[in-house]
């Protein structure tokens, strides 16, 4: 599984997925289109990743025939509070460019706590990931 975001951003990816999946870390788009192979199970890629360029690395998954299948799940963690409206709009535009979920954790938190905000977010991306396993042509 790809993971690409910052330095603070993957270290909470490596706390929440770390100990169920084999992750790949990517800090910038070169890194990440870098890694972007078809066995990936899933990518997982923060708003703020490499200067807020998720959405240049979700197209670029996205156009390429081989990569395309893969569930791309985009996330915010950052403690800020953005407005409902903002977090719409993202979970909007992710969608709208291909990817399968977007993931506000920050408001998981705020209404669960964070054992399960955690665990709710690494349930949805087990899913996604399994479901690239089982399925070659997703």
């Amino acid at each position: 599984m790809l993971a690409a975001d910052t330095v603070p951003g993957v270290t909470t990816l490596q706390n929440v997925l770390g100990a169920h999946v084999e992750l790949v870390l990517a800090h910038t788009i070169s890194e990440a289109t870098a890694l972007l192979t078809p066995e990936l199970d899933a990518i997982v890629c923060g708003i703020h990743f490499d200067e807020s360029r998720m959405f240049d690395l979700l197209r670029l998954a996205k156009a390429h025939p081989a990569i395309r299948r893969i569930p791309f799940v985009c996330y915010r963690d950052l403690d800020t509070d953005l407005g409902a409206t903002v977090v719409e709009g993202l979970d909007i535009a992710t969608k709208a460019l291909g990817a399968a979920a977007f993931v506000d954790t920050y408001s998981l938190k705020r209404m669960n706590g964070v054992a399960n905000a955690d665990a709710d977010f690494r349930d949805r991306v087990m899913v996604y990931a399994r479901q690239a396993r089982t399925s070659g042509d997703m």
